[in-house]
């Protein structure tokens, strides 16, 4: 009777909220096609811009012939990607004001492609040329901000469109949970029913086992009082005990050969096949992925720099790294380190070790402690202008960063310039209730609802202590990440714990 009527409730719930599936699969249509692709084009389009001037800047410097045609070919690349993207982005806006203020940023980088035509013209007139970079340097700035004046006003239809989901969503859950209630109360009378008859018989059977294996053979066991299959399996266990402690206290010497104890197995230290000319985004709470990869690389024969903002006797010591040069993030002098907080500094050291080494690692950390100082988009440029060097040389750059330190849209610009961590390699694959795991979270994020701690334990019905370690397993593998919204610590997948699900 008890599932009858929860079945009743159940088909009243469905009917309903299939009412308000379609109301919310219009809006998430609406997220999904049209406001999170203009985000991702208008980020592209920055990045493009911020190359163009990077390349300007060259072309304005340089007198080689042969290399100026290179770099005005590279130029011409850049712009035609430009306008590519261009046409994209006005495909995906629909309202009208917003294409408007789109079009003056169109407009600012039509006067910078002018005026680069200018620079290359004037090449010979260094005064004429300075100028002109000028211009070029305020129509870059316009073009950007008025980008990021549209991304933010596509954001905040993302927002609209998600509350009113929302909305359609609250109206929704109001029916179910009084459907749900009343199935709550039919559903209670029957466990109660169960817990007495099936599962607290079960569950004294699982405790006395435990003891048992933990090697207590003075466990006892309650006499069944019914006369059914779990009471029959009760007795028979109850015998099973009682002989085993009857061998055991026959002959005592036994016990110490008698190990019920499980071993736990031993996953292998994860790896990972980095490739030269290459720069990388570790996103980590912590060092010591970033810090295993530059052991490792030292261990191998790679000249190593490290650029800290920690005290590089406490680094060197923590991480037995004698053999590497080291740059320290602080504005104090200090006559055993270089030290220094400009960019301008920390890209010419870096550039200088690099050309001077044959195989070299670098490992740049805390960028946000060096955002803070000068900004995200000066970091950035400055990020840019060290991928194309590391590019033509045999080197690698790590830049470990904790993902929670910046918004998503500095992550997202990153994650676009730069190599993610590879998935680690190990003699076993990644288990699979991780991978079950793994595909919930992402699942998650495709709703735009992150995944909790909670939700983990309630979805797979394990303890919290279990659901920690496994997320810590995932951590290691560099599959998920932890993000922070005001006090909640929600889940997201990284880039390759994407690809593997």
């Amino acid at each position: 009777m008890a599932l009858g009527v929860i079945c009743v409730f159940v088909i009243i719930s469905g009917v309903f909220g299939l009412v308000y599936i379609q109301s919310i699969s219009e809006k998430l249509n609406f997220v999904t096609t049209t406001t999170t692709p203009l985000v991702e084009t208008i980020d592209d389009m920055i990045i493009t811009m911020l190359e163009m001037n990077l390349v300007l800047e060259e072309i304005s410097s340089t007198t080689n012939p042969e290399e100026k045609a290179s770099l005005v070919k590279q130029f011409e690349a850049y712009d035609k990607n430009f306008k590519k993207t261009e046409s994209i982005t006005l495909n995906l806006i629909k309202d009208e004001k917003l294409k408007e203020t789109f079009n003056k940023a169109i407009e600012q980088q039509r006067l910078l492609y002018e005026n680069a035509q200018q620079i290359i013209a004037h090449q010979g007139n260094q005064q004429a040329v300075e100028e002109l970079k000028i211009e070029a340097n305020e129509h870059v700035d316009n073009v950007i901000n008025t980008l990021e004046e549209v991304s933010i006003r596509a954001y905040t239809s993302n927002k609209n469109a998600n509350t009113e989901s929302f909305h359609a969503v609250r109206s929704t859950i109001i029916f179910l949970s009084l459907t749900t209630m009343l199935s709550l109360i039919s559903a209670l009378v029957m466990g109660i029913y169960l817990s007495r008859s099936f599962i607290r018989p079960i569950d004294a059977l699982s405790n006395a086992a435990s003891q048992l294996s933990a090697g207590n053979f003075e466990v006892t066991i309650d006499e069944p009082s019914s006369d059914d299959e779990i009471s029959h399996l009760t007795l028979v266990f109850s015998k099973m005990v009682k002989s085993l402690q009857k061998l055991v206290k026959e002959s005592p010497g036994l016990k110490k050969y008698i190990d019920l104890s499980v071993q736990k197995k031993q996953l292998p230290e994860p790896t990972y096949q980095l490739t030269e000319k290459s720069v990388y985004l570790i996103q980590d709470k912590t060092l010591h992925r970033a810090f295993d990869i530059l052991t490792d690389k030292v261990s191998k024969g790679a000249s190593a720099l490290c650029i800290t903002r920690e005290e590089p006797d406490l680094v060197k010591d923590r991480y037995h790294l004698p053999d590497v040069e080291w740059v320290w993030l602080t504005e104090n002098k200090d006559k055993r380190y270089q030290t220094t907080t400009s960019l301008q500094a920390i890209a010419k050291r870096m550039i200088e070790f690099i050309s001077k080494k044959q195989s070299t690692i670098i490992l740049l950390d805390r960028i946000d402690y060096l955002i803070t100082l000068h900004g995200f988009t000066d970091v950035l440029k400055c990020i840019i202008s060290l991928n194309d060097k590391v590019m033509t040389n045999n080197a690698i750059l790590l830049i470990p960063l904790d993902p929670a330190l910046l918004n998503s849209r500095h992550l997202s610009l990153l994650e676009k310039e730069l190599k993610g961590l590879p998935s680690p390699t190990t003699q076993e694959k990644v288990p699979e209730e991780l991978i079950h795991i793994l595909s919930f979270i992402k699942n998650r994020k495709i709703l735009k609802k992150l995944a909790s701690f909670k939700d983990i334990s309630k979805e797979f019905n394990i303890t919290a202590p279990t659901t920690k370690k496994k997320l810590r397993e995932l951590q290691e593998y560099g599959l998920i990440r932890i993000v922070k919204q005001g006090r909640n610590k929600l889940l997201e997948p990284t880039p390759q714990g994407e690809r593997l699900t």
